[in-house]
């Protein structure tokens, strides 16, 4: 007579195997595709936002400026023509709100937007030709000092001030392709 750990164990074991499997193609590294847009990240040690933060506050605004470079190369390869490359480096990052002192219990780590505490990003840009000749280059500082009151749906995304704010000099600064 056969236990019963002796018959559940082939079983358990064909249910698993399909999920091993899935599991290792799903670790399997993808072709890689280089995208026509590349977002580098200033020195975060001078940047003015992160100078004055340490721990929870710096990891998190860390990962926030992140977040921001990976959304703003999504969206700028939609702005490019076609063979062209595009070169973005985020200098200076200064989200919108600020970390207040407070008396409450972990209140040091909610960031409290106030009209005060604009968003600011200072950035350079190189838009270069299928042959690699400069097409269009610079260096701006954006603000926007009513984030607040701009017109449109208020949002309670993550960086949606910042997201609005680098959208705009999208649309002005590289008009859309035909």
């Amino acid at each position: 007579m056969k236990t019963l750990r002796s018959r559940i164990l082939p079983l358990s074991l064909a249910l698993l195997l399909p999920l091993a499997v899935s599991a290792h193609d799903a670790a399997a590294p993808a072709e890689s595709v280089t995208s026509p847009v590349t977002v580098e990240l200033g020195d975060f040690n001078t940047m003015r936002e992160l100078k004055h933060l340490h721990g929870k506050q710096r990891t998190d605004t860390e990962g926030a400026i992140k977040t921001l470079a990976s959304w703003l190369s999504k969206r700028a390869v939609l702005r490019i023509g076609s063979g062209q490359t595009l070169k973005v480096t985020l200098i200076d990052v200064d989200l919108a709100g600020d970390y207040e002192p407070s008396a409450g219990i972990d209140m040091d780590h909610v960031r409290v937007v106030r009209e005060m505490y604009p968003p600011r990003i200072e950035l350079s840009w190189r838009l270069s030709d299928a042959s690699g000749a400069s097409v269009d280059e610079g260096q701006t500082t954006l603000t926007d000092m009513s984030f607040l009151s701009a017109s449109g749906p208020a949002s309670s995304r993550q960086l949606a001030y910042e997201m609005r704010m680098l959208n705009d000099w999208l649309r002005e600064r590289f008009p859309k392709k035909p």
